[in-house]
């Protein structure tokens, strides 16, 4: 057997780059972790731990946001699809992945 067939089935060691990874290092690099701690998806548990306050406090500051500006709900969604689980997993760089 040569060299070659040793290698059949394998995956390449080459893999397809993420779109946009260039942006998702650069949300990892600002350590805010989204919790596992959490009611929802755990925003406001890891922009606590980032800020070092209460969860609470950023819980109740994203509900009042939440309901005299609307705009709170888009952004904490955007987080939730953008800054990384604990294990370093995002969910809109998985969506690109496929």
């Amino acid at each position: 057997m040569n060299t070659q067939d040793s290698n059949y089935g394998q995956q390449s060691p080459y893999t397809k780059p993420t779109p946009g990874a260039g942006f998702f290092n650069w949300v990892r690099s600002l350590n805010i972790v989204r919790s596992d701690d959490s009611w929802f998806g755990g925003v406001c548990a890891g922009v606590a731990r980032k800020m070092q306050v209460e969860t609470k406090w950023v819980r109740l500051f994203t509900a009042i946001g939440a309901l005299f500006f609307g705009s709170a709900i888009v952004a904490y969604v955007v987080a939730w699809l953008v800054l990384p689980d604990e294990r370093g997993n995002i969910h809109f760089e998985n969506l690109l992945r496929g």
